[in-house]
């Protein structure tokens, strides 16, 4: 069991960095259709680095939201 969360929390955290760097590819208004801010669009590009990706990976899982 142990295993399988593992491998589930990297996979999330690498599903989260891809969705980043795709972020930074989104031309102003994609990104105004996706509902963000220039601010939010700003933060969350900036967070895809691997420096952010071997931070997730060595934090605790998030719990997932999707379980109700």
């Amino acid at each position: 069991m142990l295993i399988i969360s593992l491998f589930a929390h990297l996979q999330a955290c690498l599903v989260r960095y891809q969705t980043r760097a795709a972020l930074k590819q989104l031309s102003p208004q994609q990104v105004k259709d996706v509902g963000l801010s220039t601010e939010q669009h700003r933060q969350e590009a900036a967070k895809s680095n691997l420096v952010t990706l071997v931070r997730e990976l060595c934090s605790q899982p998030r719990q997932r939201s999707d379980k109700l």
